[in-house]
This record gives C-alpha cells, sequence and structure tokens, in this order.
C-alpha cells in the first residue's frame, strides 16, 4: 500500500511539473508558425502570390534576430542578458505599425522584465501613432502581449488575434 501510494504521489509531482514547465519547441519553429501566419494573411489580400516570398522574406517588412543584430533598439529596447531568444517583424516603412516581436526570456526571473520592455515598447508606439496616422493607431490600440510560460508576444497588426492564435497552437 505504501509503494502505491509512492507511486500516486511521484506521479502526480510529475504531472504538475510537466504541466507548468515550457513546451520544447524549437524558436525557429515558433517564428516560423507565425511568419506563415502573416504570409497567409498578405496572400488573402489577392496582392501577394507564393513566389513573393520564396526568398524567406516578407515583403514590406523587415526581419531580426533580437540577438545577433547590434542595432535593434529602435525595435525593443532591452537588456539582451534577459533572453535566449528574440524575434522581430516588423513594417519596412514608417506609415505602417505593424510589430510583432517574440521572444524567450532566459529564466522565469527574467519574464517579468522582459513583460515590462514590452509595455514600454507599447507605450512608445502609442505615443507615436496616436497623433500621427489614425488608421494605424487603431492596430496600436488593439496590441496584445501575451506570456505562455517564459515565451512572449508583442503583436501590433490588423490582425492580431490570429497571430496570437498561432502563437499559442504552435506552443501546445
Amino acid at each position: 500500500m505504501k509503494r502505491l501510494s509512492l507511486t500516486l504521489v511521484l506521479l502526480v509531482t510529475a504531472a504538475a511539473l510537466l504541466g507548468c514547465s515550457d513546451p520544447n519547441v524549437a524558436f525557429e519553429d515558433l517564428v516560423g508558425a507565425i511568419e506563415a501566419r502573416v504570409i497567409a494573411d498578405l496572400q488573402a489580400t489577392g496582392n501577394f502570390t507564393e513566389d513573393a516570398f520564396a526568398d524567406g522574406q516578407i515583403p514590406g517588412y523587415l526581419q531580426f534576430n533580437l540577438l545577433d543584430e547590434e542595432e535593434t533598439g529602435w525595435v525593443l529596447e532591452i537588456d539582451k542578458e534577459l533572453l535566449a531568444e528574440g524575434y522581430a517583424l516588423v513594417a519596412q516603412f514608417n506609415i505602417n505599425a505593424d510589430k510583432i516581436i517574440v521572444l524567450k526570456a532566459r529564466d522565469k526571473e527574467s519574464i517579468a522584465d522582459v513583460q515590462a520592455a514590452l509595455e514600454a515598447e507599447l507605450e512608445k508606439q502609442d505615443a507615436t501613432w496616436s497623433w500621427y496616422l489614425p488608421a494605424q493607431y487603431e492596430k496600436v490600440k488593439n496590441n496584445i502581449i501575451e506570456t505562455q510560460g517564459s515565451y512572449l508576444i508583442y503583436v501590433t497588426y490588423g490582425e492580431p488575434q490570429g497571430v496570437v492564435d498561432a502563437f499559442i497552437d504552435a506552443l501546445k
């Protein structure tokens, strides 16, 4: 009976620990799922064919590995020591507020600081777009910041929930 009770306690503990851990998803796969969503949205406009994306680039957007690039402060002001991974997809021209940032915090202790950096970025976007282009400001007002374990996403985009859904689905 003791052995059965001990086994049951160990199984419940293991299940709880696994449920609280980060998903075992390659960051590149997570980014790929988000890029696929943006590409599908662009293709749905009828303005782009698959050939437009053949080189791995997304027309009208800049793509950054936030850890590899030195000059990324204009994308997001953050201490890179807080990050294990970082990616940004940003509109190429300053007439479009689109900005998608995907981050993995280095550890659990870093999550709050990473979240704060994303919230500060939203404040900056709000200050810029509230007076600049009203149609783009609507995107900023609909911004979504989502945290799943140590993964975070910041989405200012025409259909932000679709991007967040792709993020969540990729982490399952």
